[in-house]
């Protein structure tokens, strides 16, 4: 999931809360599109995986004045979780045209190339803001292969399952972010009990989920 995501930097609590909404798009887009079904308990599975994401990233993002909404400071957020729940829904109607999640990788990633390029060479400003100097080039090295190794895992798991079911499961970063973080930075986030409530919630959602499918 190549989802690259700019905070306004007071209200970071407000982007993170819509963008865990995903999982609801992507339920109704495949539900229209794919024909998918989907069962009371998986509904509420995803429901719980939503709140819990909202109470854990907000808990972890939260600052004085995040609370001060503009428009503005949601139709970003929201247009991001719609695009990306087409982008999952998409990527599952390739799928099951041709199933091929290698094809399927290679395709989006020199279609993300070919657009970024040409943001890139179509903006001064961002052209001017990339400096990328040598003690930095393994770390990107590295996010590079974890996130290939990331959308590979993907469209193996929209290969072999539902859209509705795949798009939770996949948008439980925020918990891994933070047991990562405490073994490699070092200096985390202090767990507090929102962070751990909203921990609860979202194990007890995929818990949910996975026996509602079976």
């Amino acid at each position: 999931m190549a989802v690259f995501y700019q905070f306004r930097p007071h209200r970071p609590s407000v982007s993170s809360s819509i963008l865990a909404t995903g999982p609801a798009f992507t339920a109704i887009i495949a539900i229209v599109l794919l024909n998918e079904t989907i069962t009371g308990q998986i509904s509420i599975g995803i429901i719980s995986i939503i709140t819990g994401i909202i109470i854990f990233e907000r808990d972890m993002n939260s600052e004085a004045g995040s609370n001060l909404r503009q428009s503005k400071d949601l139709i970003y957020p929201l247009l991001s979780a719609l695009f990306f729940s087409l982008a999952i829904v998409t990527r599952k109607m390739g799928l099951n045209i041709l199933d091929s999640p290698i094809f399927g990788v290679t395709v989006g990633f020199v279609t993300s190339m070919v657009v970024y390029t040409a943001v890139c060479l179509g903006s001064k400003k961002m052209r001017s803001s990339i400096s990328i100097k040598m003690q930095d080039l393994p770390f990107f090295l590295g996010a590079g292969v974890f996130l290939t190794a990331a959308w590979l895992t993907l469209f193996y798991a929209l290969s072999l399952g539902d859209a509705v079911i795949v798009t939770p499961l996949a948008s439980l970063h925020p918990l891994f972010v933070l047991a990562l973080s405490y073994f490699f930075l070092g200096q985390v986030e202090k767990v507090t009990i929102g962070i751990l409530v909203g921990a609860c919630v979202v194990v007890a959602g995929v818990l949910l989920i996975t026996t509602g499918h079976i």
